[in-house]
């Protein structure tokens, strides 16, 4: 055998030994992927049915055929995972977008409950202050009005004192108007006595008359004695007219004094009603003055509580914005998600397609 063809014959049976062995490595796969398809759907009658052959490749074809049918199924299920979570997410959008909304206005209103109860703390601060205040002048109040009491006490004591005066001077006055009676009384006596004196000495005269020269001594004499009765009944006509001008003044001024205790007694008593005034009025201003205090100490445990709410909802509206803040991650969290699940169904589209 000549050289060429003994080389030819040996590349033959190596190219020949090349192939069965790569023949072999294929049959070898081929049955190995037969077998794996037979783990995956054994089911003999199902695959002549769906691939018209009982061999390996039938085995292999049906198990590519059920992992496709699978598949598609899981894919189908993955869409709709996929557009529920789209939908979901929308709602969830809107949900977390409301929710801000509500956040955002809850925020205000309490910014407002905030600054309204910062007014009213100011408001109850300055009631405090006007509280005590009035407590301070409450009290100026009740000492001025004790010292009014005082005055009137005083005052009621001067009055009655002079209500004594005038009562010892209507005394004196009606001692007086009765000794000017008595005075009266004694002129009249005089005055009888003078006329009795006139009377005689008219009629000593006439027997004078009646004797000639000796009694002509006698007649100046009892002329004498005439004129003298006369003058003492002028001087006690005089005298009697001043006592009755006298008791004439004494009995006005009797009544008048009277008249002057009455009112004086009046006065007392109206005093003293006043007097009984400041104190139920001094009365009146310490519980008032009591009462300013506890609305003082009230009005201040008030402005304390107003504080420490205040504190408290600003840390609420805080949180509130806290809680805005999240709302609106929450928000573009939920936009990512919808988007990626947007991005997932694309992609199961296409692999379909």
């Amino acid at each position: 055998m000549s050289l060429p063809l003994a080389g030819a014959t040996l590349a033959w049976l190596g190219s020949s030994v090349s192939g069965a062995a790569v023949v072999y490595g294929l049959l070898r796969g081929l049955r190995d992927a037969a077998q794996a398809a037979r783990e995956v759907s054994d089911n003999p009658a199902m695959q002549y049915v769906y691939t018209g052959r009982r061999d390996e490749v039938g085995n292999l074809t049906f198990a590519i055929q059920t992992l496709r049918a699978q598949l598609r199924t899981v894919l189908g299920r993955i869409r709709e995972s996929a557009c529920k979570v789209t939908r979901e997410s929308a709602d969830l959008n809107r949900i977390v977008a409301e929710m801000a909304g509500n956040m955002d206005l809850q925020r205000r209103e309490v910014d407002m409950v905030a600054t309204a109860m910062e007014e009213m703390s100011s408001s109850i601060r300055d009631v405090a202050q006007n509280a005590a205040n009035a407590s301070s002048s409450t009290e100026q109040t009740r000492d001025r009005a004790s010292a009014g009491q005082v005055a009137v006490d005083c005052a009621i004591a001067n009055t009655r004192r002079m209500a004594d005066g005038i009562s010892r001077a209507t005394q004196t006055i009606a001692s007086l108007q009765d000794d000017s009676e008595a005075i009266g009384a004694v002129l009249g006596v005089i005055r009888d006595i003078a006329d009795q004196t006139n009377l005689l000495a008219l009629n000593a005269a006439i027997e004078a008359a009646r004797a000639g020269d000796q009694g002509r001594g006698f007649a100046v004499v009892a002329d004498e004695v005439r004129k003298l009765a006369s003058r003492t009944q002028d001087s006690t006509a005089e005298i009697q007219a001043m006592i009755e001008r006298l008791q004439t003044s004494a009995g006005n001024a009797v009544q008048a004094m009277g008249s002057s205790c009455d009112q004086v007694e009046e006065s007392v008593r109206s005093a003293q009603q006043v007097s009984e005034h400041l104190q139920q009025i001094c009365v009146q201003v310490a519980s008032l003055d009591d009462m300013g205090r506890s609305i003082a100490t009230a009005a201040e445990q008030q402005s304390s509580v107003s504080q420490e709410i205040s504190r408290n909802i600003h840390r609420i509206g805080e949180t509130a914005a806290a809680l805005a803040d999240g709302s609106r991650s929450t928000r573009e969290v939920g936009e990512h998600v919808s988007r990626q699940a947007a991005d997932l169904e694309s992609l199961i589209r296409r692999f379909r397609a």
